[in-house]
């Protein structure tokens, strides 16, 4: 698969990066609020500027999703052990 490669390529790549910077850090929003937006510029971008097909990007969505969950099964026990801890004065 050959990617076009250049800055302006690598500055489309960052829009929905510096997107949602700019709006948990300078407007507040949480990112519960804020990542859908930035997932939907992301989307739009890859259509337009990388010519992705739409199967292709829902295959990655998903992939990405499951990435997540993997992680998130490490974290979420992590945090609760914690939680119960400090709860119970055990530190």
């Amino acid at each position: 698969m050959n990617l076009p490669m250049g800055i302006p390529y690598l500055a489309a790549a960052l829009i929905p990066v510096f997107f949602l910077l700019m709006m948990i850090m300078k407007f507040g929003w949480g990112v519960a609020k804020a990542a859908p937006y930035g997932m939907l510029i992301a989307l739009i971008i890859a259509v337009f500027v990388f010519k992705a097909e739409v199967p292709a990007m829902g295959y990655e969505a998903g992939k990405g999703a499951w990435n997540a969950a993997t992680i998130l099964l490490v974290v979420w026990p992590a945090v609760f052990s914690y939680e119960l801890s400090c709860e119970s004065k055990g530190f």
